[in-house]
């Protein structure tokens, strides 16, 4: 029986043992058979099982390399939680990981452990080791920065069972932190069960199959990244890892290694479709999908315009229950706004303060139901509490009469469903903007602003304000030099109340600030609306 990653593996191993399993575009260029990928994991694992054990933590901080996957799989089949940390991220955001998760292990290189080492408690209780063979002997001759382990002289205790044969579906596998724009990142805690049945709802809804090769373009610490891996080994796919710089290399990584299926966020797909596809791509792109933020209809026309055979999945999902719901392609040229359906075994619920569930059209929270609702934040139990409720007796099945309350994962998101059940996302609770008595979605603001043809991508935020509460300010990339603020401004009147208009706009000619999973850091953006309007405020 299948209730690992580390199993599910072994199962295509064991199925199709010549399939490639992964593919770099590093310089070393390396490729595992499912076999190979297989038979690394297990050394790997036999070599750590003496000190690793169900329940411990494993952190690494690589780049997108065989060793990053192999490493993750080896703790997964001992039992121990892996975070993959972000290898955008600085080394003192690293060392707050290390604080809140106490891994007994760090998996990363020569040259970053020098400078985490400079940010931890108590470094010196972090020895360095070399890898054990099975990892060492991948590194690649001319690789500049060699893989190294740290361990903790004192490592955590565990009070888990440390018989690795006898973990359950729902025991931990994983935590992933999430980037929020302010505060520290929170710790979503996965079960072996979320991460299977997380991959077999996507594979199942895309109809991925064997031959597919599958682009690993978002962080791998991202959940909706890490699911290119596991979609993948759920149907013995290939995946191709790539570390995303710039979109014409990312381009070139599509051509060269005819990828038929790539997912990303929507800013990362605006860089992508500014550039010129060559019509050979059309060819092998079986499909795209995007999640992490709202794709606005006029870029999914752009993807249809140069692939009108393959179809485009929006999604919508959050780290704490990974998917929530996706759109039907056939669906789309419909309702283009929507984020669609639920997906295949769980439930997404419209639900009102009282509650109970939203009549169409009524907007309300977001609710999740189903085996994709994760365990809760590591180590905060007053943000768990928050964020993962009982379900209202009103939305319980069997109309309540079950004896064992269930525990959904309530959003922080608003929307509403149209009257054949489709979902629109509205808003988040934590980030309108209350002006002149109004609750301002920023989403609806810039879902106006994008459907500007001139318009690249924008950001909306409240900026204080004595008189209002709070004004309306818009950080705005434009592909036109003739286009003016006043004529988005213009543009907004015609389609927003008055209330909603923005008060400020300003154009800007570099991209977004983004955060480590490649959203716009909305926070980022309201600093720095703050300083130009202030500035100009006071006549600098």
């Amino acid at each position: 029986m299948i209730i690992t990653l580390a199993a599910l593996v072994t199962h295509q191993a064991q199925r199709t043992p010549e399939q490639q399993a992964l593919i770099e575009t590093r310089a070393s260029a390396r490729r595992l058979t499912y076999a190979q990928l297989d038979a690394h994991v297990t050394a790997t694992a036999q070599a750590w099982q003496a000190h690793l054990h169900p329940g411990q933590r494993v952190l690494i901080w690589l780049d997108k390399r065989v060793e990053t996957i192999i490493a993750l799989l080896a703790a997964n089949r001992l039992g121990a939680l892996f975070i993959v940390a972000n290898p955008a991220l600085k080394p003192e955001q690293i060392a707050y990981l290390v604080h809140d998760a106490r891994p007994s292990l760090i998996v990363t290189s020569t040259a970053r452990a020098d400078a985490l080492r400079a940010h931890l408690d108590a470094a010196n209780a972090w020895r360095p080791h070399t890898p054990p063979s099975p990892l060492a002997e991948l590194a690649a001759p001319h690789e500049r920065d060699s893989l190294l382990l740290l361990t903790h002289a004192n490592p955590a205790s565990n009070s888990v069972r440390e018989d690795a044969n006898r973990i359950t579906e729902n025991d931990p596998a994983a935590i992933f932190y999430t980037s929020g724009s302010t505060g520290f990142p929170k710790g979503v805690v996965v079960s072996h069960r979320n991460l299977l049945a997380g991959a077999q709802t996507v594979a199942h809804y895309l109809g991925l199959t064997t031959t597919d090769r599958i682009l690993a373009l978002l962080p791998l610490s991202f959940d909706a990244g890490f699911s290119q891996l596991t979609t993948a080994w759920t149907v013995g796919a290939t995946v191709v890892l790539h570390d995303y710089f710039l979109p014409r290399d990312a381009l070139a990584v599509v051509g060269e290694h005819q990828i038929s299926v790539l997912t990303a966020v929507p800013p990362l797909w605006r860089q992508l479709l500014n550039l010129s596809w060559p019509t050979t791509f059309a060819e092998h792109f079986r499909l795209g999908a995007s999640t992490g933020g709202k794709m606005p209809p006029r870029w999914v026309a752009e993807w249809y315009d140069r692939c009108p055979k393959s179809p485009f999945f929006v999604m919508y999902g959050l780290t704490e229950a990974f998917r929530a719901t996706y759109l039907p392609p056939s669906e789309w040229p419909k309702r283009p706004e929507s984020i669609g359906i639920p997906v295949p075994n769980n439930d997404v619920i419209v639900v009102r303060e009282d509650g109970t569930r939203a009549p169409p059209g009524e907007i309300g929270e977001i609710v999740q139901r189903g085996p994709l609702v994760s365990l809760g934040y590591w180590n905060d139990p007053v943000k768990t509490q928050a964020r993962f409720r009982t379900l209202p007796p009103a939305l319980r099945p069997a109309n309540g009469a079950l004896p064992l309350p269930e525990i959904a994962v309530f959003s922080g998101d608003y929307g509403y469903c149209d009257d054949d059940g489709f979902l629109y996302f509205v808003g988040r609770r934590d980030g309108q903007i209350k002006t002149s008595g109004y609750r301002v979605s920023p989403e609806e603001i810039e879902s106006v602003l994008l459907a500007h043809p001139a318009v690249v991508e924008c950001c909306a935020c409240g900026l204080d304000d004595p008189l209002l509460g709070q004004k309306i300010a818009v950080a705005v990339v434009v592909s036109l030099n003739n286009v003016t603020a006043a004529d988005l401004t213009a543009h907004c009147r015609r389609h927003l109340a008055t209330y909603q208009v923005p008060a400020l706009i300003d154009l800007v000619t570099e991209p977004l600030p983004r955060n480590p999973n490649g959203k716009i850091d909305r926070h980022a953006v309201r600093q720095a609306l703050e300083s130009r309007f202030s500035a100009e405020a006071h006549g600098h």
